[in-house]
């Protein structure tokens, strides 16, 4: 129906024309008409007629059809591509282009979608006219591309299309791989131990090794504590662009990708080689999210997952942070402890969201061995994929064959710019498990079904519970000064009535005198907290620390005086406090306590003693990492992975600056420029490197171009090395009609500063003379540090 009436609408249009012109312009518009009809151009919908022309065979130029070679162009990208030549029936208005194919090629060849690439092949197949926006020549008008829009410019046989800017694909930024040019091997060893004795003693230490080998790296990383020595990883790592090989023992393959995530043997002691896409030398941000928590006191926190302790460090009072990256990848519940002279200060539950989201690509894993399932070894066969379904959801599929069983996984992952959300279902010999996981910026999610119907839980692979359990967690900045923070806990068996439940609100508030408040309220099963603390400062060195925790079993009060100062470059600290507890015994328990931390450019320590009514307690931790490099031995107190070396064996004396700008994040860290010096990088990282040497130093060669970029691999090491040597300058200003030279081994560099004006940069005490032409305008040598101008000419 809508075909017949754009025919009727260009025979109506033919004919209010024909109606201005003579009686012997009809049959001119008759012929149009019926081409127009006959050819089945319905899409011509309007068609303007030249109210100038008033010859018939004028008209029968210019509005009869006619094949011609014509040149199709996208009006923007004409000096970009060439045009498409291509044969169309063309009239004065309009242009018909059968061959729709070759339209299409042309088109999706310049980055426009393909739907949008067919939509107009087949517009121009139906047949379209030059548009009525288009002022002036029609060579070189120019028509708002809000709407699609085709003007034939006729006589120079050239067909513009104006496309609006949705149809073409967006570009995508080009991905950049760290590269393994010019480094070398590095030995890195991160040491960690705490030590606390008191009635009773409990450690905690943990050596990671980072080893570069050939084009990857060998980690080796032990956990020795009070509960467990335990080997967590022995393997060597290679990676490829996008793609990861593991040679060996881990336990823990949450961080190589989104796949990897889904899995369910993911934090399973799992020996034999792994494969996966982990994009780990993508160049790419990476976010670092914390745990904030308050304690009264300084204390040591203790961070426990699943019962077993999985990281210790000595915090101290007040506002305090536990970054992700400090815990093993993975999404769980930890719980957190504080304790001070056995005393628990600080007591909390929180969920850790630490993961990898991975690209938005599909993200194929495989790995063949033994893993180890409670305490029993299976051979372990594991392949999977995510898979990119619409927009920013991903398909999850994981397949597993343990011993001589089956299992699966499946699961739908949604990743926002701050919204994140995955469901995960796994099945296989009567186990079941599902899990919901939500991230979104402040608020954490995880809701876990599991069905075990097996009659011996020894055998387990997935869960040994039938149970329900959810935890949620919330942490708000609502103002620069004010947090709010909540936590919730359930969890109900299937085979009884029973039900456990925590939840805590808190609120921090601190104030422009730096007084700091906290106040929460936790319910936890049919026992509610409800407890205050507060910081007061006193003075530049005495802060006031007090809580009041107040349940349905007891009440208790706490107040502490907080010493700090600077000892020998030390920090020391001194706490005398006192706890009130009306229902027990014992009810004053008084206490004091006293610390000296060093933290220095090589290591972190704390040594610490204190006394608990008539217990004496003590305490010690120490982390340093060691580098081993073809320069030597060096020790750290920085996280790294990798580093910079500055190899400048002709000076020792400053040179400059150096400026490393992170081409993920644009952080800018800025060193001296010097022999020797170590900088470190703790990731997989590529940094623009940006140096600026001192005016009286000259730069004959460099390894590393200036502004160029320098890519950092675990266990690798990139050297700078700087060839300088002393400059002076002198100024020539060239009066006659010659130019100016430098003659001499002195001679090192000569740099125009305008017409008529050079600088010469030469080698101090060497004799060199300066030539206006062929003759000497001036000859000597200049001492270190010197700046002459002088005049040669007439």
């Amino acid at each position: 129906m809508a075909e017949i009436m754009n025919k009727y609408i260009v025979m109506l249009l033919v004919m209010n024309s024909s109606i201005a012109y003579a009686d012997k312009d009809v049959l001119v518009t008759s012929i149009l008409t019926n081409r127009l009809v006959e050819n089945n151009y319905s899409n011509l919908q309007s068609v303007n007629l030249l109210p100038t022309v008033k010859n018939s065979s004028n008209y029968n130029n210019l509005l009869n059809f006619s094949k011609k070679e014509i040149k199709v162009v996208i009006v923007g990208l004409e000096d970009k591509f060439e045009p498409l030549t291509i044969s169309a029936q063309v009239s004065y208005y309009s242009v018909v282009i059968s061959d729709t194919k070759e339209i299409v090629v042309y088109l999706n060849n310049l980055g426009i979608k393909n739907n949008d690439a067919i939509k107009i092949a087949n517009t121009l197949a139906a047949g379209i006219s030059t548009s009525n926006k288009c002022t002036g020549e029609r060579n070189s008008c120019l028509i708002s591309n809000q709407n699609l829009e085709f003007v034939n410019d006729y006589y120079d046989k050239v067909l513009r299309i104006f496309i609006p800017s949705s149809y073409f694909k967006k570009k995508r930024k080009k991905e950049k791989y760290l590269k393994d040019d010019g480094l070398s091997n590095l030995w890195i060893t991160k040491f960690y131990g705490n030590y606390e004795h008191n009635s009773s003693s409990s450690y905690f230490s943990t050596l990671d090794n980072y080893i570069g080998l050939g084009p990857g790296y060998l980690n080796f990383n032990g956990l020795i504590n009070q509960q467990d020595q335990d080997v967590k990883s022995a393997q060597y790592v290679y990676n490829f662009n996008k793609y990861t090989l593991l040679f060996g023992l881990n336990d823990n393959i949450n961080d190589l990708s989104d796949i990897t995530q889904n899995s369910f043997l993911s934090d399973k002691k799992f020996t034999g080689v792994t494969f996966a896409k982990t994009n780990n030398l993508l160049v790419k941000n990476i976010a670092n999210n914390s745990i904030q928590f308050f304690t009264p006191s300084e204390g040591t926190l203790e961070v426990k997952k699943d019962g077993k302790v999985i990281f210790q460090k000595y915090v101290q009072s007040g506002q305090n942070s536990l970054f992700y990256s400090e815990l093993p990848p993975g999404s769980y519940n930890v719980s957190l402890t504080v304790t001070n002279n056995k005393n628990i200060i600080y007591q909390g539950d929180d969920y850790i969201y630490n993961l990898n989201y991975g690209d938005s690509g599909s993200s194929p894993y495989a790995r063949v061995g033994k893993v180890e399932i409670n305490d029993l070894d299976y051979n372990d066969l594991e392949v999977g994929i995510s898979y990119p379904i619409f927009d920013s959801f991903k398909l999850l599929l994981n397949s597993y064959l343990i011993g001589n069983d089956f299992y699966y996984s499946t699961g739908l992952r949604y990743r926002g710019e701050q919204f994140n959300t995955s469901l995960n279902y796994s099945k296989g010999n009567a186990e079941e498990k599902t899990r919901f996981n939500l991230n979104y910026g402040f608020l954490f999610l995880q809701v876990t079904r599991n069905k075990n119907d097996n009659q011996n839980d020894k055998y387990y692979k997935i869960t040994t519970q039938n149970n329900t359990q959810a935890n949620l967690s919330a942490n708000y900045q609502l103002d620069g000064k004010t947090n709010l923070y909540s936590s919730v806990f359930y969890n109900k068996y299937d085979n009884n009535n029973d039900e456990n439940y925590d939840f805590n609100v808190g609120l921090t508030r601190r104030f422009d005198n730096n007084i700091s408040i906290n106040t929460s309220y936790a319910i936890r099963n049919d026992n509610n907290l409800f407890s205050v603390n507060i910081s007061i400062p006193l003075g530049n060195n005495i802060n006031y620390s007090g809580s009041i925790n107040s349940s349905e079993d007891y009440n208790q009060f706490y107040s502490s005086i907080n010493y700090t100062d600077k000892l020998y470059g030390k920090n020391i600290t001194i706490t005398p406090s006192a706890t009130y507890t009306p229902e027990n015994d014992d009810s004053w328990v008084k206490s004091i306590n006293a610390s000296i931390n060093s933290n220095n450019k090589n290591y972190d320590s704390s040594l610490r003693i204190g006394s608990n009514n008539s217990d004496v307690n003590y305490g010690i931790s120490f982390s340093t990492t060691q580098v081993v490099s073809d320069y030597g031995i060096d020790y750290t107190n920085e996280n790294t992975l990798s580093s910079l070396y500055i190899n400048a064996p002709n000076s020792s004396d400053i040179l400059g600056t150096l400026n490393l700008i992170n081409s993920s994040n644009g952080n800018n860290r800025e060193y001296n420029l010097k022999d020797g010096q170590k900088i470190y990088i703790p990731t997989y990282s590529q940094d623009k490197i940006n140096y600026s040497i001192n005016n009286n130093i000259f730069l004959r060669n460099s390894t590393i171009n200036n502004r160029n970029n320098v890519d950092f691999i675990p266990g690798k090491m990139k050297t700078l090395s700087l060839d300088v040597i002393d400059s002076s300058s002198i100024t020539v200003i060239n009066s006659g009609l010659e130019n100016i030279n430098c003659k001499g081994s002195a001679c090192l560099k000569k740099t125009p500063i305008q017409n008529n004006v050079v600088d010469l940069i030469v080698e101090p005490d060497k004799y060199f003379e300066i030539l206006l032409g062929e003759k000497i305008c001036w000859q000597g040598n200049l001492s270190k540090l010197d700046k002459k101008a002088i005049v040669c000419g007439e």
